[in-house]
């Protein structure tokens, strides 16, 4: 065989995001026709070629050579991309009373099946925040985390229940996400009562009648719910 004309070799009905390259002379009795690209569809294929082969190309051939076969192509289904996710924790929050100050709580948001890439702050916040406590800072711990900062003066005692303030967060803070991503998880919180106030001594008794007992006067502290 004499290669006049690589171009005789190409082929078609590629499968979709392939796309023929060039030929390749290998030897007296065999072209190669190199294939490039991603295939993006799966599905099968039957790549086809020219129906015949100019004389030209073939050392002793009087006419176009006929090109036989065809070839049966299989694009299979790839490992679907994880979709991220993002679900949220607490930390800090085991042991929080009315009147007990608290500066270090914060709530985290964590992804998986990806990476924060920004984030935009302003895209993180929670709901149902115990009364008293409000949210203060914003910011990412590592590619994985993002910490939402709680401080406050807890003033109800009671359970509560603290969830995202969205269902989802916008694609922009995650790299690689294509729509918004879903937050899921909430957190149970309980707010106890404070210990009580530490009097000054055991209260005696100062006089009594036949309708009433009056007892001695006892020093309650003026902020009595911060003694733990």
């Amino acid at each position: 065989m004499v290669i006049i004309n690589f171009s005789d070799f190409a082929v078609s009905d590629l499968p979709d995001g392939l796309f023929y390259v060039t030929s390749e002379y290998l030897s007296e009795t065999q072209v190669r026709s190199n294939i490039g690209g991603m295939p993006t569809t799966a599905g099968e294929f039957t790549i086809s070629t020219l129906a015949s082969i100019p004389a030209a190309n073939v050392t002793g051939a009087t006419s176009a050579v006929t090109v036989t076969g065809e070839i049966k192509v299989t694009v299979d289904e790839g490992d679907p991309t994880p979709t991220p996710t993002i679900g949220i924790s607490a930390v800090e929050f085991d042991d929080l009373k009315v009147g007990v100050y608290v500066s270090d709580a914060k709530i985290v948001f964590t992804v998986t099946n990806g990476e924060f890439g920004g984030p935009f702050a302003e895209d993180f916040n929670v709901q149902n925040l115990p009364d008293g406590l409000e949210m203060w800072s914003w910011g990412k711990d590592g590619n994985t985390k993002f910490n939402v900062g709680i401080r406050g003066t807890p003033t109800t005692a009671g359970e509560n229940t603290i969830t995202s303030a969205t269902a989802t967060i916008p694609a922009r803070n995650v790299t690689g996400a294509t729509s918004a991503v879903t937050v899921t998880g909430e957190i149970e919180v309980t707010i106890n009562k404070a210990n009580g106030a530490a009097v000054s001594g055991a209260p005696t008794e100062a006089s009594k009648s036949a309708n009433s007992i009056t007892i001695t006067a006892v020093t309650i502290p003026s902020t009595p719910a911060a003694k733990a």
